[in-house]
């Protein structure tokens, strides 16, 4: 609960009386994913230093770097990137980051996938029409620089 708040205070202290960082609820949410889901990147370096789990999938498989994208969490989606999350994981729905970003039109995430390295024509199984929104993305991207 203090993880998906936002309450920092709370998440240290907890941790400091030996909360487990990983601990997870029946749906495998773990405070991580939760920090990340509602863009509390603070809470969430304070948890990967604490060693959080950063590629820990919820029952749907999804990680914190995709929730951040997802729900467009540009600070938080950068600091996954910045703590090595694997910009290539998938969900249930083989979707990756990228895709996500892209599609809910989170443009500064999309330009942060690409630079660490996201690839744009993967083997998701979505349409064409998300690979044209990427294209349409990385052409964006490519003409602001």
């Amino acid at each position: 609960m203090a993880a998906s708040r936002g309450k920092i205070e709370y998440v240290s202290e907890l941790l400091n009386f030996g909360a487990d960082v990983n601990a997870e609820d029946l749906d495998n949410w773990t405070a991580l994913l939760c920090a990340a889901k509602e863009g509390h990147a603070e809470v969430c370096n304070r948890l990967l230093d604490a060693g959080a789990d950063l590629e820990h999938r919820d029952m749907g498989g999804w990680t914190a770097l995709l929730w951040a994208c997802y729900k467009g969490r540009t600070e938080t989606a950068t600091l996954l990137l910045a703590r090595n999350a694997d910009v290539h994981s998938q969900g249930n729905y083989n979707i990756s980051s990228l895709i996500w970003a892209a599609g809910r039109g989170h443009s500064e995430i999309v330009r942060e996938l690409l630079d660490h390295g996201a690839k744009a024509v993967t083997a998701d199984k979505v349409s064409l029409n998300s690979h044209k929104i990427i294209i349409f993305y990385e052409k964006i991207v490519t003409e602001s620089n």
